[in-house]
């Protein structure tokens, strides 16, 4: 993280200053996992959703939530 530190600050910073959220940022995975112990899973409600989210989006999305408050 240290190394890339200052390439990310000058990244964020011009974003900020853009009012730009670039697209690929925005994109999740979306996984599902069966849920623990259930006898059928032809419902739906026996699955659990995941989705991950990008990284450096929740660093950004952080960054101006910090700077709101």
């Amino acid at each position: 993280m240290e190394r890339i530190a200052p390439q990310l600050t000058v990244i964020f910073i011009e974003c900020l200053r853009l009012s730009y959220h670039p697209y690929e940022w925005k994109r999740a995975i979306t996984i599902t996992l069966k849920k623990l112990k259930k006898e059928k899973y032809d419902n739906p409600k026996a699955y659990r959703l995941i989705a991950l989210l990008n990284t450096y989006s929740k660093l950004l999305e952080s960054i101006v939530a910090r700077r709101l408050s």
